[in-house]
C-alpha cells in the first residue's frame, strides 16, 4: 500500500468514526428531546445532523479522489466502497435522530411519550446509542473480532423494533376500522392522523 492510499484510508476511517460518533450524539440528544419535551435538546439534533451531512459529502469526496488518482489494490478498493456506504449508513442514523428530535418538538410543550413508556424508551434508546458508539470501536480498531461482537448484539434492538412495528401495524388497522365504521354510518370519510 502506497503511503498516500494508506494515509488516505486512515483519514477516511476516522471521518467514519466521527461520524458515527456524531450520530450517537445526535440520537442522545433527540432521546433527551423526547423524554424531557427538551426543545434545545432537539435543536442540537439538527446542528449534529447539518454536520455529519458535510462530513459525508467530505468523506465520500475523500474515498472518490481515492478511487481516481490512487489506483488501490482489490482490498483497498473493497475498504474504499465500503466507507462510501458506511458513510451513507451513519448519515441515515443521523437522519433518524432528527426525525425523532421532530416528534419531540412537534408536541412541545407536552411529552410525545407516555410517562409510563419513558423507562421502556430509555431502555430502547440505551441499546440503539451504545450500538451506534460500538461502530466507533469497530473503525478504529479494524478487528473483525469485535464487528462481529457488535452485530450479535443488535438483536435485543431488532426485537424491539419489530415488537413496535407490531404494535403500530395494530393500532393502524383499529384505527381504519374506526374510520370504515364511521363511513358505514354516517358516509363521510374522517380525516385521521396518519401513522408514521
Amino acid at each position: 500500500m502506497t503511503s498516500a492510499i494508506g494515509d488516505g484510508l486512515a483519514a477516511l476511517t476516522f471521518q467514519l468514526a466521527e461520524m458515527s460518533a456524531m450520530a450517537s450524539q445526535a440520537m442522545d440528544h433527540a432521546t433527551r428531546a423526547l423524554l424531557s419535551a427538551d426543545v434545545e435538546a432537539a435543536k442540537a439534533v439538527t446542528a449534529l445532523h447539518e454536520h455529519t451531512v458535510a462530513m459525508r459529502a467530505s468523506a465520500d469526496e475523500t474515498a472518490f479522489l481515492l478511487l481516481a488518482l490512487q489506483s488501490p489494490s482489490a482490498a483497498n478498493l473493497r475498504q474504499i466502497v465500503n466507507a462510501i456506504r458506511i458513510a451513507g449508513d451513519a448519515e441515515r442514523m443521523s437522519e433518524l435522530a432528527v426525525q425523532v428530535a421532530e416528534i419531540a418538538r412537534r408536541r412541545h410543550p407536552e411529552h410525545a411519550v407516555p410517562s409510563e413508556l419513558n423507562r421502556y424508551v430509555a431502555e430502547l434508546s440505551s441499546t440503539a446509542i451504545g450500538l451506534g458508539r460500538a461502530i466507533q470501536e469497530v473503525l478504529v480498531s479494524r478487528e473483525p473480532g469485535v464487528a462481529a461482537r457488535r452485530c450479535s448484539d443488535a438483536g435485543t434492538a431488532d426485537d424491539a423494533t419489530r415488537i413496535v412495528q407490531c404494535y403500530q401495524g395494530f393500532a393502524d388497522h383499529a384505527r381504519h376500522i374506526a374510520g370504515r365504521f364511521v363511513f358505514q354510518t354516517n358516509g363521510h370519510r374522517p380525516l385521521l392522523a396518519t401513522t408514521k
